[in-house]
Order: C-alpha cells, then structure tokens, then sequence
C-alpha cells in the first residue's frame, strides 16, 4: 500500500487531506508541520510521496525543503499552496515538481494529482524520462490553470456565504451567497469591515472572535449580524487562516431556522401558559404519553414522568369512567371516526377530581390502522360546578313555581266564593230591593262591584295560568260557531269601547262558519284581544277583527288604531305580568297575562299566534286554529 507524508502545519488542513487520502485508500505514515520534522521522518522511513504544504512553520519554507529532499532522495513531492504567485510559481520550477494542488481542494482532484505523481515518477526512472518529464510539466501547469479555475467557480458559487479577510477584519473578498444574505453588493462589502456587519450591542462580541482568529489562525461562534435592509439575520461562522494575513471565513445563514426555533418557543410559551394540556398518546393499552406540554403540572404531575412511563394517562381516569372511556375510545376509533370529545373526571396529583373535556384525533399508518392519539384536554371542574348549582337552582325554583301554581290551582273555590257573594250582594243593593239608595251609596256600590269583577276577572287569569303551569288544564272539544263567538265578544265589548267613541267592526270569510276547538278558551282568546285592542287605542278610534278560512285552519286577526308597539318591546309581549313599559301599565293598567293566556291557549289547539305592529299607527294580533280536531 502506497504510504504518504503529510508535511502541513494548520491542522484543520492536515485532518481533512488524511480523511480524504484513507478514503481514497492510501496510507498514512506521518503527518509532521515542519520541514524539520520532515527531513527526520524521511531519514527512518522513507514514504512513497510526499504531501509538501509551501508555507510551512520553521526555519525552511516547504520549497526549501523539497530541494533538500531531491539532493537525497528519490520520492515524488506534490505542493499544496493556498495561492499561486509568480515568485511561488518560479521557485516552484526550480525543483523536481510532480504535483501541485490549490486549496481547497476536492477528493477526485486529490486522488488524481496523486496518481499521476506515482505515474511520472515511474517514467522517470525509464529510458525517455526527459520527454516525459517535459510533457509531465506542461500537464502540471494545465492542471494548475484548471484547479484556479475551479478554486474561483467553487468560491463564487458555494450556497454559504464566504469571504477573505486580514486580520484586522477588512473584507478581501467575498462570493455572491455572502451578497446574498446580508444584501450588499459584492462591491458594497469589499469597502466594508467585518464589524460593520454586526449590531452594536454585539460588536463586543465579534471583536473578541475576531482577535481570536488573528491570534490563534482560527475561530468559530454563533453570531447575529444586521442585512442592508435593517432585518437582523442569524448566522454561524468558522474563520481558519490560509496564509500568514489572510483568512478564509465560512458564513451558513441560520436566520429561517432560528426565526423557526423562535416561534416554536412561543408557540409552547402559550401553550404552557393556557388553561389546555396537549398529549400525543400511543395506541397501546394504558395509553403511554410520547408528548405532554408541560401545564401538566395544573394537574399536579410532571411531563417527564409521563414520558418515561412512570405514569399511564389511564393512571389518570377515574376508576368509574375508565370502562366507559376505554369503550367510547375502540368504538370510535374501529368506525373510523377519527375526532371525538369526551367527558370524564380525572384524578389529580394531588388527589382531588377534576372534570375534563378531552377532543381527540386518531393518527393512522398506511393500512388504517390507529397509530397514535392526538388530544386536548381542557379542565371543566369549575364549569361542571357552576352547572351543577344551576341545576340545583333550577329544580329549586321550577319546585317553588309547582308548588305556588298548585296551591293556587287548589284556591280556585276559596278565591271565586267570596268574590262572588261580593258582586252579588252588590248587584242586589243595586236593584233596590231593599231600599232606595242615595247618590252616594250607589256612587260607592258601583265602584265595589266594578272592583270586584276586575278582581274576579284577575284571579280567573291567574288561577288558569296556574292550571297550565302544573298541566291541570284539559281541552273541552265541541262544534260551534266562530261566527255567533265573534259576534258574542263584540257584545261584551260594546260598553268598554262605547266610553271612548271606538267602533268595533268585523269582517268574516262566509266560508267561515262551525269549528271544533275548545269553545270557552277560543272565546276567551277573542276576548282578551279586543279588550287590549280598545284598552290601547285612543278615543274615536276604530277596532276590526276579521276572520278568513285557508286551508283548513280558522284564522283570526283582531287590528287597532292604538299606539303601536317598536321593536325592542315585542319580545316583552306573550309574558306573564309584563307590558311594553312602566308608563303604559300605569296609564292603561293590567297584568299582562291576558296575552300570555291567549299564546297558551292558541298553543293547547296546535295553533299559532304573532302579531305587526308600527309605533303611533296601530297592531294587529293574527292567530291560526285548526277547524277541526
């Protein structure tokens, strides 16, 4: 096997030129870094060719060197320059020459600089060994020409940014990638310092590496540097020399990855920092964690012995939720239904319960099957208690609500007896059967049995809403005419309208003529009607109620010129003891629950009720029955 001497005094060098030669299958006898060493390595072991770097420390430059080597030995030399003067060149010719290569420089043309030096060598020691000799000098300075050429193609062409600089930082030169990323011109950059680069709070820094380059002929550290365009852009340098004042500087723009490794930090800043504990789960029973953020410790445990698998999430779920959990879990994931939310309580580390909301996607391999389990988990504990007290709220106040709404139902005898024996007794006195009356008493007897009907009309209300709140009301079905009820409630308006001049018309389809409903509660939904429609109209105004038949449904609209209603007060309509505002209450008085027992009772018949209305120019209430039951 051939055996080499490396004769080169930076280090870096010598490491890569001995990587290269054992990959090209060579062996290595000694890499020494001055001629000195050289001259004492020959004389006990003669190697097969000699690797000579031309500036080399010691008293001898490696020229010198190889004349001292031709005065005693017949070995090849190859040179290794990092640049390619005249004087060089010159000296160069003056000695026995079977190689030269230009740093840096590649495997292939290393391999082959070598071979040819072993070739020529050989030649040498045969017949023709002038000529060859001359043709293998002419070849030699092609190749010399090739390897500049391909030196300044690599240089401007490498995808990293490089440059040359002395060691004070000047920039000698630099390649179109090193343009590139700082966006300077090449010429930009050449009247520029290495330092200019830098931002000022890390000028420090960079001053530092650069005195260390200087000094120890090479550097290397992980800098920030500031682009034409005032961007701050990343980057990692290595800086070696390559002659007594030059330095060659490898620049890799690390600026996509570190903005990358920036937003990923803060992406798990907000993570961390959110009420949501992401898991990546395996597939496995137990469901071993491979991923947890680490707000696990909201619930008192740590990622790291969740990863490691000191803990199993099913470690985690409570024992009476687990066998639900687990069968929620295959279902879904052998129908393919690869998003799912769960309910389910965990056990914290510190012992206590905590409901969780879990939203889980299933990862799958190739062939379909589950692989691993992606999941968010949100803790609902303070959620589910607010609910829970809701709850209870409700039950609470839907119970009062019973129990009032019974109580009143049951008071229906107690209430109507005594309110009757007043308005008949009242109604007696009235006729004088006893006695005449004076102005007064009669003033005064008329204002007890009108107070009194309002009273008894009031509680009927009130005990009928009570009846339909605890589902004691029941539907009475009959046939009967809508025609003799619209004009039977037109009657009974006929003195309330009267007091202020309002006429009260109607307008029925003559298609229109018996139904079957429930007779007092349709009469009592056209009561409540009119009687609001004139109550809220002005004096002289006009009330209509118009009946139509369409497709088996009766269909009854009561309209006013009254007030009207806005908008923001519809919603107020149809409620038990609500008006549109407290102004209307106290100038027209009542409840409120005659709509609500018209919606209730139109309701009871499948029927439906709304109403149109416009401020200042009127309403009109529409309902829908069926004709028949």
């Amino acid at each position: 096997m051939v055996q080499i001497l490396i004769v080169e005094d930076e280090v870096i060098v010598a490491m890569s030129i001995k990587s290269k030669l054992i990959a090209l299958g060579y062996s290595i006898l000694a890499i020494v870094r001055s001629g000195e060493d050289a001259l004492k390595t020959i004389e006990l072991d003669e190697p097969d060719i000699v690797i000579m770097d031309i500036v080399i420390k010691g008293t001898m430059n490696g020229v010198e060197v190889v004349r001292e080597i031709n005065r005693h030995y017949d070995i090849p030399i190859i040179y290794l320059a990092a640049h390619s003067d005249e004087q060089t060149l010159t000296q160069i010719k003056q000695t026995r020459v079977y190689g030269y290569l230009k740093k840096p420089f590649d495997i292939d043309e290393l391999g082959r600089t070598i071979e040819n030096a072993l070739y020529y060598h050989q030649m040498e020691q045969k017949s023709d060994i002038k000529r060859k000799l001359h043709a293998q000098i002419e070849e030699q300075k092609h190749k010399l020409a090739n390897s500049e050429t391909r030196y300044n193609n690599i240089f401007d062409y490498d995808p990293n940014g490089l440059f040359i600089s002395n060691e004070h930082g000047d920039i000698l030169e630099v390649n179109n990638a090193a343009s590139r990323m700082t966006g300077y011109s090449k010429d930009e950059l050449l009247s520029m310092k290495l330092i200019d680069l830098i931002p000022p709070e890390h000028k420090d820094n960079a001053r530092e590496h650069i005195d260390e380059m200087a000094e120890k002929g090479q550097t290397y550290w992980e800098g920030i540097f500031v682009k034409k365009d005032g961007n701050i852009g990343y980057c990692k340098i290595k800086a070696v020399k390559i002659s007594h004042n030059r330095f060659l500087g490898f620049v890799v723009d690390m600026t996509r990855e570190r903005i990358a490794e920036q937003k990923a930090h803060q992406a798990e800043q907000i993570i961390n920092n959110s009420p949501d504990i992401l898991f990546k789960w395996k597939a496995q029973p137990g469901w071993p964690v491979e991923y947890v953020s680490k707000n696990i410790s909201k619930l008192g445990y740590s990622a790291n012995e969740m990863i490691d698998g000191t803990v199993l999430y099913s470690d985690l779920i409570h024992p009476l939720d687990l066998e639900r959990i687990e069968s929620e879990t295959i279902y879904n994931t052998e129908n393919h239904i690869d998003q799912f939310e769960q309910e389910y309580r965990l056990i914290d580390g510190y012992g206590s319960i905590r409901w969780i909301n879990d939203w889980t996607l299933i990862i799958r391999d190739a062939d379909g099957s589950p692989t691993y389990y992606h999941g968010i988990i949100t803790d609902i504990t303070t959620h589910k208690k607010t609910e829970r007290a809701l709850l209870n709220a409700k039950l609470t106040a839907e119970a009062a609500c019973l129990t009032k709404s019974e109580f009143l139902a049951n008071m229906n005898h107690e209430l109507r007896t005594p309110l009757n024996a007043v308005i008949g007794f009242s109604d007696v006195l009235l006729d004088e059967t006893f006695g005449e009356l004076n102005t007064k008493q009669r003033t005064y007897l008329k204002n007890v049995l009108e107070s009194g009907k309002h009273l008894l009309h009031l509680i009927s209300d009130i005990l009928d809403l009570s009846k339909i709140e605890v589902g004691g009301m029941e539907m009475e079905y009959e046939k009967f005419s809508l025609v003799d009820v619209i004009n039977e409630v037109k009657t009974m308006t006929t003195q309330l309208a009267g007091k202020k001049n309002i006429v009260v018309e109607t307008d029925i389809d003559p298609c229109l003529d018996e139904i079957t409903a429930d007779l007092t509660k349709v009469k009592e939904i056209l009561y409540n009607l009119v009687e609001n429609a004139i109550k809220f109209t002005t004096n002289e105004g006009s009330v209509t109620v118009k009946a139509i038949f369409a497709e088996n449904l009766a269909q009854i609209s009561v309209t006013d010129t009254g007030i009207g209603i806005s908008n923001k007060d519809m919603d107020k309509l149809f409620k038990p003891f609500m008006q549109v505002d407290g102004s209307t209450t106290r100038e027209y008085g009542g409840t409120g629950l005659g709509l609500m027992l018209v919606k209730e009772f139109v309701g009871m018949h499948n029927g439906e009720v709304w109403v149109e209305s416009e401020p200042t120019v009127g309403s009109t209430f529409t309902f829908t029955i069926p004709s028949s039951a």
